[in-house]
């Protein structure tokens, strides 16, 4: 898993995307830590964008774009 790979994931740290009018995931964001934590947060953006490209979600409603938080501490169990 991404989050798994090399203790890449910085603490704490959430992902922002947004599903497009296609149910595709763009515009990947990770937030967490500090700046001592940029070389995790850009490993595991791009260990995660390589998984989001095959991912795919209902439509938005009305064609719109999904802004979408995921707050990862909670989803990994710390």
């Amino acid at each position: 898993h991404a989050y798994a790979r090399r203790g890449a994931v910085p603490s704490p740290t959430a992902i922002r995307f947004t599903i497009t009018d296609e149910g595709k995931a763009e515009a990947l964001r990770v937030e967490g830590g500090g700046p001592e934590a940029a070389e995790a947060r850009e490993a595991f953006r791009r260990c995660l964008r390589a998984r989001m490209s095959r991912w795919r979600f209902p439509r938005p409603p009305g064609g719109a774009k999904l802004h979408v938080r995921v707050p990862l501490l909670e989803a990994l169990g710390r």
